[in-house]
């Protein structure tokens, strides 16, 4: 998903403080998402994300051909470590809202967070990464990044969709929109998933806005952090960023150095 040019915006101020010099420049993956990573995980809803992800893995257990790649669900059964059993359980019920009303006391509490993170690595720099964080217009370009699409960064599966699709272009340096087919089918599964998630089922507004808010943080920040270290030709820390998006969407049961885009949706290399 093609972001706009951001110029100095608050991602790219934020980022230009991370990637300040050569030392953050390879820190900025790791240090990063493995933090983040932590609190997406502990937040609440990350069982509903994960059930998600599990069931578009196991969609299709139809076995592969020469003429048909693995799809999703079975390089999931070969490659990939088991969703936890928790997230196995699919609602019957009607389905679940996936929209929700915003709280500006979670967008606080999630700003935080982020604002602890970030300023572990730069502490120098702690009240302008508070100031671009509350100033509310990160989150303002990524609700413009998903609007251009159709989607909305108050739905939850249109947010996960985001952060896939954007994690996935970090890992392999590629466009996934030449695919925009392929997004499609998998914004489709997430949205018919997560709508008769039991986990999703628990979450209330501010639950959900807890998670998608950390989300669209870490997709924005994944997002430019890529540009700018392929702008600078800087190998080292585009590489280390790369791992750093991929260890935390294994965490999520997602290897998406295995996986491709194709005009299905996602496909095992």
């Amino acid at each position: 998903m093609k972001l706009v040019a951001l110029g100095m915006s608050s991602a790219a101020a934020i980022c230009a403080l991370m990637v300040a010099s050569p030392t953050s420049a390879q820190d900025i993956g790791m240090s990063i998402f493995n933090s983040a990573n932590s609190a997406a995980i502990n937040i609440a809803g990350t069982n509903a994300m994960n059930a998600a992800i599990a069931a578009q893995y196991d969609s299709d257990p139809s076995p592969a051909t020469p003429q048909e790649p693995y799809r999703w669900g079975v390089m999931k059964k070969k490659h990939a470590a088991p969703a936890p059993s928790s997230t196995a359980a699919i609602d019957t019920s009607p389905p679940v809202a996936l929209d929700f009303r915003s709280d500006a006391s979670v967008t606080r509490a999630v700003n935080a967070r982020f604002t602890d993170m970030l300023s572990s690595l730069q502490p120098d720099h702690r009240d302008e990464i508070a100031a671009v964080l509350d100033s509310g217009t990160l989150q303002t370009q990524f609700a413009n990044l998903l609007s251009s699409y159709g989607y909305s960064s108050r739905n939850v599966a249109d947010v996960m969709t985001a952060y896939l699709i954007i994690a996935w272009e970090v890992v392999h340096n590629e466009d996934a929109t030449v695919h925009l087919d392929g997004i499609g089918v998998i914004h489709r599964t997430l949205q018919k998933t997560l709508a008769h998630s039991a986990s999703m089922r628990t979450l209330n507004d501010a639950q959900k806005q807890e998670l998608a808010e950390t989300l669209g943080n870490l997709t924005m920040l994944a997002a430019v952090a890529k540009n700018t270290l392929v702008q600078r030709n800087d190998a080292a820390g585009l590489s280390t960023l790369q791992q750093g998006v991929q260890t935390t969407t294994e965490r999520f049961g997602v290897d998406l150095k295995s996986l491709r885009i194709t005009d299905q949706g996602f496909m095992a290399e």
